[in-house]
């Protein structure tokens, strides 16, 4: 390099491999579905590259000294990552590595260092940024209930949804005991009452509308990607549901703007905070307001029968607060339930587009008795063993004090990690578990021990019976009137939160002639 003494290159080519962790984060899927995190990784590591070979030229006496923190780093890393660091103090075996993409680049890594380690072990936490905090992984849904259900006055809900910070009482996931007591109730019933015949009926009529627009967006044999379709269909599907909102309605797309320019998963960390608060707070004041003072319709929504409820439970009309968690939380449920349930269905479209006998073999078996085991329609077979397979991967908590488990320690401050999908891919559980096989769920029903997808201990789902549901209805229609090819795929992939199939893959869909 012109105008760089021959001593300083050697320094500047170490330095340069030394945050080899955030070159490979930069690279990595999940880094790379967060579009906005690559920007901003990028931008450091070329500000950081720029910085080293200046310091190179104009003065390299600060370059040497930078040099030697780097290597007194790597030292003391490279100790730390040692697969029996900690064990005088009990802490759980394995490595804390500083980029264990791994996580990231294998989806069997958890498994293989479960072998490795046993059922209780440890890993370095990378995503979104790496940071010396370790992940400990508990796997097996017998030791994660059993933690979740002896150690809950000291694991929380970690990282908590962005939006917790704009609603009163937080969002559902993370409250604490005596909140979440009084709201899972007040929303168990609102999603009961909300979820009649007139809704189904309004999913099977988004779902036809669904597919008819993909059979006509596909273009010959090079087919769409599913995944833009599916969440228009589970947006709209869940908008009617938590709103009163019907297809096609200028409140539903102007609904679908507010959450676009928002990012209500995010909150839009790129925003101003003044900013955040105020279209948070103007999103759930039209929202409350659409509802202030009207008594439930004869097709009620989810947030009119919780503030309904709420209100006769206490006697008065109460809002302020009581509303703004009630709404707020319908409006967090509105984009995690899409984002969630989208996933999930685009996991079914490839199962199905893998395995096209099924396809076939639902079309034949809607509606027969005998497919319909242990209570179970064949499309919600299908839902359930997607579920099993992908999409409920974790749950995530933090511990608040030291916790004793089974021979280790948990240190205060560590995050945990109940892998649950490493738990449904259990030989002991399941037989031949890495294969899609729906009629596995013919006549066997799995105890929480085995079987999780919505959550393990006080913090499930409200609406597992709902995305079942919603999740079979769409693969019934699919079934009923089309086939269905996958005309370009790839690898897996890990996105934002969970792994995905790969971002190539299109679909096309035949249209089924009547007999």
């Amino acid at each position: 390099m012109v105008g760089i003494p021959m001593a300083s290159l050697a320094l500047v080519g170490f330095l340069l491999v030394a945050p080899w962790p955030f070159w490979r984060l930069a690279a990595s899927s999940p880094v790379r579905a967060r579009r906005r995190d690559q920007l901003v990784l990028a931008g450091a590591l070329g500000t950081y590259v720029v910085v080293v070979v200046t310091l190179a030229a104009v003065w390299p006496a600060v370059l040497s000294a930078i040099a030697v923190v780097a290597a007194v780093a790597a030292v003391v890393l490279w100790w730390r990552s040692r697969v029996d660091h900690g064990r005088r103090g009990a802490v759980p075996p394995g490595r804390i590595r500083l980029h264990p993409l791994d996580l990231y680049d294998d989806p069997d890594y958890l498994l293989e260092e479960a072998k490795r380690h046993g059922p209780i072990f440890k890993i370095g936490a990378t995503f979104p940024v790496p940071t010396l905090t370790p992940i400990i992984c508990v796997v097996g849904h017998d030791l994660g209930l059993e933690l979740l259900r002896d150690h809950a006055d000291a694991l929380e809900v970690y990282p908590p949804f962005p939006a917790s910070r704009f609603i009163p009482r937080s969002f559902l996931r993370s409250m604490n005991d005596q909140d979440h007591d009084r709201y899972a109730p007040l929303f168990r019933h609102a999603y009961a009452r909300s979820a009649d015949q007139a809704f189904e009926r309004s999913v099977v009529a988004s779902a036809q509308r669904l597919l008819a627009g993909m059979d006509a967006a596909c273009d010959g044999a090079a087919g769409v990607d599913p995944g833009p379709y599916l969440r228009r269909f589970v947006f709209e599907v869940l908008a009617r549901l938590h709103f009163g909102l019907e297809a096609g309605s200028p409140e539903l797309d102007r609904l679908a703007e507010r959450y676009r320019s928002l990012d209500v998963v995010g909150i839009a960390r790129w925003m101003p905070q003044r900013t955040r608060e105020r279209r948070w707070s103007s999103l759930v004041d039209a929202v409350g307001r659409r509802f202030d003072g009207g008594p439930v319709g004869t097709e009620p929504c989810v947030v009119a029968a919780a503030l309904e409820s709420a209100g006769t439970a206490d006697g008065a009309g109460e809002r302020g607060d009581e509303r703004a968690t009630i709404v707020g939380n319908v409006l967090q449920m509105q984009e995690s339930g899409t984002q969630d349930l989208t996933a999930l269905l685009v996991w079914v479209v490839k199962h199905l587009g893998d395995h096209p006998d099924w396809v076939d073999r639902v079309r034949s078996g809607v509606g027969s008795a005998q497919e319909a085991g242990a209570g179970r329609s064949i499309g919600e077979r299908v839902i359930r063993e997607s579920l099993r397979l992908e999409q409920s991967e974790y749950l995530a908590r933090r511990t608040t004090a030291d916790i004793q488990f089974h021979g280790y320690r948990f240190p205060k401050g560590w995050r945990v990690r109940v892998c649950i999908r490493e738990g449904h891919r259990s030989a002991d559980a399941f037989d031949r578990p890495d294969v899609f096989d729906p009629d596995r769920w013919l006549d066997r029903t799995h105890p929480p021990t085995e079987y999780a997808p919505f959550g393990l201990y006080r913090h499930h789902c409200l609406a597992a019976r709902l995305t079942q549901r919603v999740g079979a209805i769409f693969v019934e229609e699919l079934a009923r009137s089309y086939g269905l090819t996958i005309t370009e795929d790839g690898p897996r992939e890990h996105g934002r939160f969970h792994w995905r199939p790969s971002h190539r893959l299109r679909v096309r869909l035949d249209p089924v002639t009547a007999d």
